[in-house]
């Protein structure tokens, strides 16, 4: 890159290298550079001469190679050649020479060099013109000339050549081969025109005219450098054409000149077409985009192109046929209909204007408040026309309507004629086709779906509608609906055509439609402002608004004149360069990285975005992107023209970023750009760390083995336990019913024993009273039994078991002072726990027995205490009392009957107290806490004294 003010920059890889004179670049500024087919760069430095870069410093071009002149641009052709420019001439030096010759002299100031296809190398001057560079004995006379000043000129990869100038734009001369000399010289040559040279102006679009440089980029887009900016050519393939109607001399001016917008179209011979406009009311003929031929002031309502090549107009004065008669006579053939006419005339280049005479019958004629709509013709030439007042056949004799023969009444929308002759006509919600006098209507039970229909087209059996909400075919039996691949709905459908190679062309309210394969779900592509149409399309304000001219180019009505585009693939615009795709930078958590070689980022990623482009210039908003990052997704995903790829929550790990992109024609670079990088772990993420917590997890997992194991020993010594206490039980058990009932018996057994064999009767009373007890003993010893195998809860108050017992036990004594007993309870009556009431009782009863059988007291008392706090048990009687020995010890060896209390005790959590002194009597007291001894309150109870005495 050379600078204005001096120095030279050279970039590559993101790195600049500077050149200065220190490195033995000239001062002057660079004005062009060249690199050889050995790689050497030449730089033309102006009043500084000719260098060129040998290694890393430049040398300067001096008289050992010939030359010393001034340079003005330098150059390397085919064949290895260098050629400079000077003022006043050309010199070159073979690519094996060592000294530069001259090739031209008396030149003005050449500034620019270009080869065309044939080798032929051109020239730019700016005190002269463009032409080719004048070698002895080949070019130097009559050669062609392009008289316009340039310092600038190129040719492109159709072999047009493109000239800058200085102040009259850019001028495209597309074959210049054939360009012919000039006749004009001197100063009036800067003012000639030549139709073989295109001018493009500020007039025409250009940010200045004042043309500094041009180049071609690799996709064929020519840029151009003016003094107001940066201005772009490129092919599109659609190419509108603004028509502009001819205002002869001697005749009338037309009105509105300069807004000519088409109302129908129709194709001509020689692959021109017929456009009818508003505005200015004219019909023209358009032959290579220009308007050869032209009728003034006929208002074209339709227009209708039949099989045999004439040209029908409707107009709202009538009906028109335009035909090079001598190959499309009028004249009837093989039975077709004839009709009559009532005025002829010439309309140029051969062709025949008439217009039909009307029938009259009926009251139905063409006329400003019913005008046409749609017109076809039948297999036998008859000419269906679609009114305001109807749809009528046009006989010779006079109009028949298609209501009459059967089908839809009112006015048809749209009108076609297939191959085998069947006329075919689109109404608002239904279609009818005509096969000579039957009649075949199509409604909404048959598919038809669409809205009105305004378009219909066949080709051999194929046959397509388009209305205001969608497109649909034929399939012989109904009408099938047809959606975009993308799941896209078609709409504002018109003037649908079909090319030779089975596509679908149509307008819609996207712009202009191309469907490649017909099926109900296809693949389509769109043309709009972006591929070259300029203007809007008319759609259903043209009748017909697309259609097909001999050539094979499809045309468009536009609101500013035409549109068309080449269907064939071999003349087709297409950017066959996929574009190169770079990866730009990636931002981690806000952090942005543009150094991307060996990318590594720190751990715990929440939020990644990587931004890419591709650098297609030819229509850069159409550029499509696909990326993968290998390792988070399975499919590639299609982020359209989106240039960004955003990742939350990576894992630690290495990835690559794969993206591709298209150009505006879907050609895709599947190389693509890479990137890798890897993401750092955190700590929780390391194997270390995994190591310590897998031993953790071992750690936790021994423990919970040892506090099993240690659960598993506390279980066995629970169930021992269990055991133990069991078998103590029934040792309690047994004591407190069998054992005192047989040590009852013991001592009555005794008595009789005693009381023989002086008093009999007495004895054989205390043997009675044994048996009795000893029926009784079987029955305690049955119920302990029974007990041990199932415990339920006493269901009878316990002051009253205890008065039950006492009475009991004072009827089996033998002597006749039986102690006087009462029980007293104290405090509100609760509901007790099961288990307390059961050991309870038992210890009462074994107290009761004691005071009965051993203290020989003359009162016994039961005092029973119901508190919040506690519950309360006293046993006190006035005998002999207990020996302090026997209280301390726990019991006389051989008697478990204290052990049996206190084990009892123990079950319930409930204290055990002893007050006693010998001939003092004895008082016992349980205490169980309140919280152990009762259940939940229910219900109140009430405050009783209860006194029994036996």
């Amino acid at each position: 890159m050379g600078n204005w003010y001096g120095g030279v920059s050279y970039i590559k890889n993101d790195t600049v290298t500077e050149y200065g004179t220190a490195e033995g670049l000239p001062s002057a500024p660079i004005l062009a550079f060249a690199r050889d087919r050995h790689g050497v760069i030449w730089a033309a430095a102006g009043k500084d001469g000719l260098a060129r870069l040998e290694g890393s410093r430049w040398k300067k071009i001096a008289a050992d190679f010939g030359f010393a002149a001034a340079a003005n641009t330098v150059f390397v052709d085919h064949a290895g050649t260098v050629w400079v420019g000077t003022p006043t001439s050309v010199a070159y030096l073979p690519e094996s020479g060592t000294k530069f010759q001259i090739a031209a002299q008396g030149l003005q100031h050449v500034r620019g060099f270009a080869e065309s296809s044939d080798g032929t190398l051109w020239m730019a001057e700016t005190g002269y013109g463009v032409r080719p560079v004048p070698l002895p004995g080949e070019n130097e006379n009559l050669a062609p000339e392009v008289l316009v000043g340039s310092q600038a000129i190129t040719f492109d990869s159709q072999g047009s050549l493109w000239i800058t100038s200085l102040g009259s734009g850019i001028r495209r001369v597309p074959n210049p081969q054939s360009l012919r000399h000039p006749k004009i010289h001197g100063a009036s040559a800067w003012q000639f025109r030549s139709s073989e040279v295109e001018a493009f102006t500020q007039r025409d679009g250009l940010t200045s005219d004042y043309i500094y440089c041009v180049l071609q980029d690799r996709e064929g887009n020519i840029w151009i450098g003016a003094s107001g900016g940066l201005d772009r050519f490129r092919q599109s393939p659609v190419v509108s054409v603004a028509v502009q109607p001819i205002s002869p001399k001697n005749e009338l001016p037309i009105p509105s000149l300069n807004s000519f917008t088409t109302s129908a179209l129709a194709a001509g011979d020689r692959g021109t077409v017929w456009a009818a406009g508003i505005g200015p009311q004219v019909l023209l003929n358009i032959k290579d985009e220009k308007v050869a031929n032209q009728l003034r002031d006929q208002i074209v309502d339709c227009a209708y192109r039949d099989q045999q090549g004439a040209v029908w107009f409707a107009t709202d004065i009538g009906i028109f046929r335009l035909a090079d008669e001598r190959r499309n006579p009028v004249d009837p053939t093989h039975g077709r209909e004839a009709y009559n006419y009532q005025k002829i005339v010439p309309a140029g280049q051969g062709l025949t204007l008439r217009q039909l005479s009307l029938p009259k019958s009926g009251g139905i004629g063409i006329r400003s408040q019913s005008r046409v709509k749609a017109l076809t013709q039948d297999r036998v030439g008859r000419l269906w026309v679609s009114m305001d007042s109807g749809t009528f056949r046009l006989e010779k004799s006079g109009w028949t309507s298609l209501e009459s023969l059967g089908g839809p009444q009112g006015t048809a929308t749209a009108e076609f004629t297939d191959s085998e002759g069947r006329a075919w006509f689109g109404f608002a919600t239904t279609v009818a086709m005509v096969d000579g006098d039957k009649v075949s209507i199509f409604s909404d039970k048959d598919g038809v779906q669409i809205g009105a229909v305004t378009s219909i087209h066949g080709r051999a059996k194929e046959i397509w509608i388009g209305g205001e909400s969608g497109l649909e075919f034929f399939d012989g039996n109904r009408f099938q609906s047809v959606k975009g691949s993308d799941g896209s709905a078609f709409a504002g459908i018109s003037g649908i055509v079909s090319d030779s190679n089975g596509g679908l062309w149509f307008s819609e309210h996207r712009g202009i439609i191309h469907m490649r394969e017909r099926s109900r779900s296809v693949e389509f592509e769109s043309f709009g402002l972006l591929d070259g149409l300029t203007a809007e399309l008319r759609g259903t304000l043209a009748t017909p608004s697309v259609v097909q001219t001999t050539d094979g180019r499809i045309w468009f009505a536009t609101t500013k004149g035409v549109a068309w585009i080449d269907p064939n693939p071999a003349r087709a615009v297409r950017n066959t360069v996929p574009p190169p795709v770079l990866i730009e930078s990636v931002t981690a958590n806000g952090t942005k990285y543009d150094k991307l070689a060996s990318l590594r980022l720190p751990s715990r990623i929440t939020h990644l975005q990587i931004t890419y482009t591709a650098t297609s210039l030819t229509v850069p908003e159409r550029v499509r992107f696909r990326y993968k990052l290998e390792g988070q997704d399975k499919d590639w995903q299609d982020s359209g023209t989106q240039r960004e790829a955003i990742y939350t929550n990576l894992d630690a790990g290495s990835y690559t970023f794969h993206v591709i992109g298209s150009n505006n024609d879907g050609v895709w670079n599947e190389t693509g750009g890479l990137l890798n990088f890897s993401v750092a772990p955190a700590y929780y993420q390391t194997n270390w760390f995994r190591g310590l917590c897998a031993s953790a997890i071992l750690l936790l997992l021994w423990m919970a083995y040892l506090i099993r194991l240690r659960y598993l020993r506390r279980q066995f010594a629970m169930t021992l336990d269990a055991r133990v206490g069991e078998r103590t039980r029934i040792a309690r058990e047994l004591h407190d019913t069998l054992l005192q009932s047989l040590h009852g018996l013991l001592f009555q057994f005794q008595a009789a024993r005693n009381m023989l064999p002086g008093r009999t009767q007495d004895a054989i009373r205390t043997l009675d009273g044994a048996i009795s007890r000893t029926e009784q003993a079987i029955t305690e010893s049955r119920s302990a039994i029974q007990g041990l195998r199932h415990e339920s809860p006493s269901q009878t108050d316990l002051a009253q078991n205890l008065a039950t017992m006492a009475q009991d036990l004072a009827s089996k004594d033998v002597g006749d002072d039986s102690p006087e007993f009462r029980v007293i309870a104290e405090g509100e009556r609760r509901n007790m726990s099961p288990i307390v009431e059961e050991e309870v009782g038992q210890m009462a009863r074994e107290l009761l027995r004691n005071a009965f059988q051993h203290a020989r007291a003359r009162q016994i008392e039961v005092e029973i205490h119901y508190d919040d706090q506690l519950f309360r048990v006293r046993v006190r009687d006035d005998g002999k009392g207990m020996d302090r020995d026997v209280m301390n010890h726990g019991g006389r060896a051989g008697h478990w009957g204290l052990t049996g209390l206190r084990e009892r005790a123990q079950r319930i959590g409930a204290q055990l107290d002893f007050w006693s002194e010998v001939e003092a009597g004895t008082e016992i007291q349980i205490t169980v806490p309140a919280a152990v001894a009762y259940k939940a309150r229910s219900g109140a109870g009430s405050t009783a004294l209860h006194k029994a005495k036996s």
